[in-house]
Formats: C-alpha cells, sequence, structure tokens
C-alpha cells in the first residue's frame, strides 16, 4: 500500500483582489491530507472518506460520483492521462475542517493524483500533478484558480501574480482557528463582483490598497519583519467588502485578546478560517485561550515540501 500526503494552505495576503489582476501571497501549512491506495485485482474503484463517512464502490467505467467529486473526477483524469484503467482501494482523510478555506479539495485532488501516478509505477513531476489537479478543479467547479493546486503541489510561500508564483524563501508560525462557519466561495466571489461591478472605482482603490499590502507583506516576510499590522488592514480592507459577520468578528476578537497581533479571514471569507500572528511565535497560552471557543484550533507552519510519498507501493504501511 502507498501512502501520500498534500499539504494545505492559507491565503496570507491578497484574497479577492487577486481575482481583479492584484497579487496574493499563499502559504501551504503543516497539515495534510492523507491518501493510502493500493492496486486491486478487478475492475473496482473502492473509495473510502474517512471525514465523510462514505465508502463508494465504482466500476472503472463508471468513476464519477457527486459524493465524492473532487476524488472520482481525479481518478478519471489520471486514468485518461495514463491511457489504462486499473482497479484501486483508496482511503483518504483530511487533517482539518472542510469548506474551511484551506483549499482541501485542491489537497485532495493532488494527492488522489500523485498516488494513482506512483501505484502505477510513473514517476510524476510536480507540474503535471498541478496542471491535471487544476483541470479536476475546473471540471468540479466550472471556474477555477491554479493558486491551491499550485501550492499543495510545490508547497512553501509563493507570491503570486496571475500563473506566475514566485517563491518566498522564509517561513511562518500562525495560529489558525476554524469559526465552523460554511461558506460558498462562488457565492462570495459573485458578491464582491455586482459590487464591484455597481461601484468600479471605489472596489479598485480598495484593490490597489490590499495589493499595495500585499507587496509590503512580502518585503516584510523576506526580512523576517512583522506582519501583524499589514494583516489587520488587509482584514479590515475584505470587511468593507462585506466578507465578514458577527461570528468571525467575535473569533478574530478572541483571537486578538488572547495574545495575537494580527488577526484575518483567509480565503473567500464569509466564514471558515481565521488565522492569527505574533512576531515571537508564542503561540501556547493563545492555543490554551481559543480551545476554549472553537472545536479546531492549531499552530500552524510554512510547509515546504509539497505532495510526497511517505511509503513506497508493496510496503506494509
Amino acid at each position: 500500500m502507498l501512502e501520500v500526503r498534500a499539504p494545505l494552505k492559507v491565503i496570507l495576503f491578497g484574497e479577492h483582489a487577486v481575482v481583479y489582476n492584484r497579487p496574493c501571497i499563499a502559504m501551504a501549512i503543516n497539515k495534510y491530507v492523507r491518501v493510502k491506495v493500493k492496486k486491486r485485482n478487478d475492475s473496482s474503484i473502492i473509495i473510502r472518506s474517512k471525514n465523510f463517512g462514505i465508502e463508494l464502490r465504482k466500476d472503472i467505467d463508471n468513476i464519477y460520483d457527486n459524493s465524492l467529486p473532487y476524488v472520482t473526477t481525479a481518478i478519471e483524469e489520471v486514468f485518461k492521462y495514463l491511457d489504462t484503467r486499473f482497479g484501486i482501494e483508496i482511503e483518504i482523510e483530511t487533517e482539518a475542517p472542510i469548506s474551511s478555506g484551506l483549499g482541501s479539495s485542491a489537497a485532495v485532488s493532488v494527492s488522489t493524483i500523485y498516488s494513482i501516478l506512483k501505484i502505477y509505477g510513473y514517476e510524476p513531476k510536480k507540474r503535471e500533478v498541478s496542471n491535471l489537479a487544476y483541470n479536476v478543479e475546473l471540471k468540479v467547479q466550472g471556474k477555477a484558480s491554479r493558486t491551491d493546486t499550485y501550492i499543495s503541489t510545490h508547497g512553501g510561500i509563493h507570491f503570486i501574480r496571475g500563473n506566475n508564483f514566485e517563491r518566498i524563501n522564509s517561513k511562518i508560525s500562525l495560529v489558525i482557528l476554524d469559526s465552523g462557519v460554511k461558506r460558498s466561495t462562488r457565492l462570495l466571489v459573485n458578491m464582491v463582483k455586482r459590487m464591484y461591478e455597481k461601484d468600479k472605482k471605489i472596489v479598485d482603490k480598495i484593490f490597489d490598497t490590499i495589493s499595495e499590502i500585499t507587496f509590503e507583506a512580502r518585503n516584510r516576510i523576506e526580512r523576517n519583519e512583522d506582519i501583524s499590522d499589514l494583516m489587520n488592514m488587509n482584514h479590515g480592507l475584505l470587511y468593507s467588502l462585506g466578507l465578514s459577520n458577527k461570528i468571525l468578528e467575535r473569533y478574530r476578537f478572541e483571537m486578538l485578546k488572547s495574545g495575537c497581533y494580527g488577526v484575518k479571514m483567509t480565503g473567500a471569507g464569509g466564514g471558515g478560517c481565521l488565522i492569527g500572528y505574533r512576531r515571537d511565535y508564542n503561540y501556547e497560552s493563545v492555543l490554551k485561550s481559543l480551545r476554549k471557543i472553537s472545536k479546531f484550533v492549531a499552530i500552524v507552519s510554512t510547509e515546504n515540501h509539497g505532495v510526497v510519498a511517505l511509503s513506497e507501493p508493496g510496503s506494509s504501511s
């Protein structure tokens, strides 16, 4: 059995503005989607999702299932890429809440693709994995960014403009807290789009300011300097676009009160996760306080490896 893991991610700066040709900074974190896969001697595809408590049994010629769209589409993409089909048994587990803005769907696609290519005996290049995973996101969602799949494949912190990814050679630690509020990225992106179409000049200025914050954040991260005030400013601008709510702000206040100096939403907003930062990375007391109010709180740091195999095909792990 082969075991593979792919990291989840956070957006440090620039979410939503990136949709309008401004830069963003994204970081892979040391929380993962883990996949175990083995070949079968028949034509069955068996998929187990620990998080959803689902077990699917599919035939190799009829794989797609809307209960696990990213996994089944990823399997189909790999089979098309290899121009062959074979039975597999695959088990998937995510180390963080689903639909919380951490790119779990991308990490599922990346880890599934990488594991099946490896179990077949093909040694995949990360560029291939990232492109195939992007195709999965595009097919399932109708529209997709390359950011999540690229970061999960390659790891690290990246300054992103369009399809250009520049690695920032640094490491950051954060506290991450799940608000427990599920939200739809598509609905939130469309909400901002309507606001942009109604008040283009005003919203453009907000995006320009977010862009300036993102450029300054890159400089500070490279110099290992404090970014807390930039996080607070970025959050405030996202708030002005209607991307926060009472629940998020209540959690944000608690994170600041517990000892974080900078706190912002990450990803689409409207719910999902908040990230907290303090320059000295002394998060233990912060963690103790926040665990009283959220089911998922964790200290995370930069994950630099991206998708990797933890065992080789045929091992007993």
